[in-house]
């Protein structure tokens, strides 16, 4: 279905931004973690990074820009944290 889909992509694309942003962190600065998980550290950039990506795909299915407001509504800070630290752990 498109749902499985949908979730698929996101899973695929939150692991790609977080490998590139991986090295990109050390051009772009932002040294402090947001998270340490598995002896991997997670940068703001990097955070930063994914839920922007992440804003940026859930956009793109809804049709129009979502605001940071709703994308705490729907929780899409906590899912790009929980996929950072999936990330990380497996690093």
């Amino acid at each position: 279905t498109w749902v499985a889909k949908a979730l698929l992509s996101l899973l695929v694309i939150s692991f790609a931004v977080w490998g590139i942003s991986g090295r990109l962190s050390g051009t772009l600065g932002g040294h402090h973690s947001v998270i340490t998980a598995g002896g991997t550290a997670v940068s703001i950039n990097e955070y930063r990074l994914a839920y922007d990506r992440q804003i940026s795909v859930m956009s793109q299915q809804f049709g129009q820009r979502i605001t940071r407001e709703q994308a705490q509504a729907l929780g899409i800070d906590n899912q790009v944290l929980a996929q950072l630290v999936s990330g990380a752990v497996l690093d």
